[in-house]
């Protein structure tokens, strides 16, 4: 079976006013982020959830030319999502759920039997009792809540691979992180109506608590009637917006901002909202200190998109008395080098989510359905079975293709022998007439035949139109062969010819000239006579002509 050196998936994470989606790339020893986008869902949009998010991911789709049709889906609800910390006996694997549902049957407000159950375990002790015991942090999620997001991934053609949820993946980012992967760490997750805090020990979630901060209670916090020096000014939320955007927690009270608005007036209509989120982070870490016996965190991450307001990092870590962090992606993913980069980081805390989730495939929890990993099992099975046999076909066809090819290539190398057999048969014929030529000019030598005067002299005697293919001198019976063409019309190649032979007659160098043979044919493209002239060469004494 082949293994894949890298493999893509889609990574969809679902929040309260926007969506995030990511094409990630997970290989050996790399994750990156090749493609992401977002979709902030406006307040008439929110009524049509389904549609806008199931349009959002085929424009995504599509936009990008994904082929990738594996996708994981990340929830944040919290009517219908439930994170708890558990205590239970230690009993065998294959009965903690059992023993969970019996435990927090009270807890949970809505019907165990219609909803999706994975933990985590996060300790195992012996209590002072000596009974063995373990501590889980729990995931629950309505059925309703998991059926609705893998419909609309089903109904456009998406396999979803898992279902998780944010607070148990952030631990995955914490491991990548020098300095937040041991020890106790603690994570503020600022959202658009709510946000979370989580305390992770040694990367492993073990508390949480939703606080009642968000980056929308900042802004309404920031609306209503302000004095200033040019009188009664009324914040509306777009206009509280803006000034949150661009001052977020003003440092100098006496900055004056817009519209003579001061920074003192902002402040003060913000504080009491911030001095709550201080206050419920201390409660909970105390919390979490006594109750667990845990240890207590020395530094903490904010992310989501409400932490980019300016100035609450300086603030929380003011008043928290330890370090504050922006977490962002580029701190533990690999980013693309197609994507823009300012862009990239403006956005940056808010796709914390949607990319944790690719780095917990196949980790605990799972909020996927049992009967819809046994599909997928079974589809596995028999894509397995289907990918065998094309293989197995794939194999026959390419053996087959490689006999073909030998065979050309045989046919191709014959092919190649005769024709270099013909070669060398015309190099032997063209040697033998070279070993004639050069025995016939032995014997003119021999003879002290000027066969150069002979040359000479037909040259001075051919015709302007005439042009000689052959010169055969026969010293056995003094005879002297001409070939050639005479290249004009019929006529006048009768007329050059009998000039020509004329010409010979009359040339000391040789006697009677007789026309041997006469055919018109073609010559260089041209009408033309083909002839043979016999022309007996005059009596040589060796010191000339007698």
């Amino acid at each position: 079976m082949f293994k894949k050196e890298r493999e893509e998936i889609l990574s969809l994470d679902i929040g309260s006013r926007a969506a995030k989606i990511a094409l990630i790339s997970l290989s050996k020893g790399k994750t990156e982020l090749l493609k992401y986008a977002i979709k902030e869902f406006g307040a008439e949009e929110l009524q049509h959830e389904d549609r806008i998010l199931r349009e959002f991911i085929i424009d995504f789709i599509r936009t990008n030319s994904i082929l990738q049709k594996e996708i994981m889906i990340t929830l944040q609800d919290p009517d219908s999502l439930i994170i708890k910390r558990v205590s239970l006996p230690s009993v065998p694997e294959n009965e903690t759920r059992e023993a969970l549902s019996w435990e927090i049957k009270n807890d949970i407000p809505f019907d165990l039997g219609r909803a999706q159950i994975d933990w985590q375990t996060i300790d195992e002790y012996t209590d002072t009792e000596g009974a063995k015991r373990k501590d889980l942090m729990l995931a629950c999620a309505k059925n309703e809540l998991v059926e609705r997001y893998l419909n609309i991934a089903k109904g456009i053609g998406l396999n979803v691979i898992d279902i998780k949820s944010p607070p148990f993946d952030l631990a995955y980012i914490l491991e990548r992180i020098e300095g937040a992967k041991e020890g106790a760490v603690a994570v503020l997750d600022v959202g658009a109506i709510g946000s979370n805090f989580s305390i992770y020990k040694n990367s492993k979630l073990s508390f949480i608590r939703a606080l009642p901060f968000s980056s929308e209670a900042i802004t309404t916090s920031m609306s209503g009637t302000i004095l200033s020096d040019t009188g009664r000014i009324e914040l509306t939320k777009e206009k509280a917006d803006e000034i949150k955007k661009e001052f977020g927690i003003p440092h100098d009270p006496n900055q004056v901002l817009v519209d003579g608005i001061k920074a003192i007036q902002i402040i003060s209509l913000i504080r009491p909202i911030l001095e709550r989120l201080v206050s419920e982070i201390k409660r909970s870490i105390d919390y979490c200190v006594t109750s667990y016996e845990a240890e207590a965190p020395k530094v903490m991450y904010i992310i989501g998109g409400g932490s980019n307001l300016k100035g609450l990092k300086e603030y929380l870590k003011e008043e928290l008395a330890f370090d504050v962090y922006n977490l962002r992606s580029g701190d533990f993913i690999s980013i693309n080098e197609t994507l823009k980069r300012d862009q990239f980081d403006s956005d940056s805390a808010q796709l914390i989510n949607v990319l944790s989730a690719g780095l917990s495939l196949q980790k605990r929890p799972s909020l996927l359905p049992y009967e819809y990993r046994t599909e997928k099992a079974e589809s596995f099975q028999k894509m397995s079975l289907r990918l065998v046999t094309i293989t197995a076909a794939a194999l026959f066809v390419f053996s087959l293709i490689a006999v073909r090819a030998q065979v050309a290539d045989y046919k191709n190398r014959v092919k190649n022998a005769k024709m270099h057999l013909e070669i060398i048969d015309k190099i032997n014929e063209i040697n033998e007439k070279i070993i004639e030529r050069g025995a016939l000019i032995a014997e003119i030598k021999a003879d002290r035949i000027p066969p150069g005067w002979i040359l000479k002299e037909l040259c001075n005697l051919v015709p302007a139109a005439g042009l000689l293919d052959g010169i055969v001198i026969d010293r056995k019976d003094d005879i002297l062969i001409l070939t050639g063409h005479i290249i004009c019309k019929k006529q006048d190649a009768q007329d050059e010819l009998s000039a020509f032979m004329k010409a010979l007659e009359e040339s000391c160098l040789f006697d009677e000239a007789i026309l041997r043979s006469s055919n018109r044919t073609l010559c260089q493209g041209r009408d033309a006579s083909k002839f043979e002239i016999r022309c007996e060469l005059a009596d040589w004494d060796g010191a000339g002509w007698k």
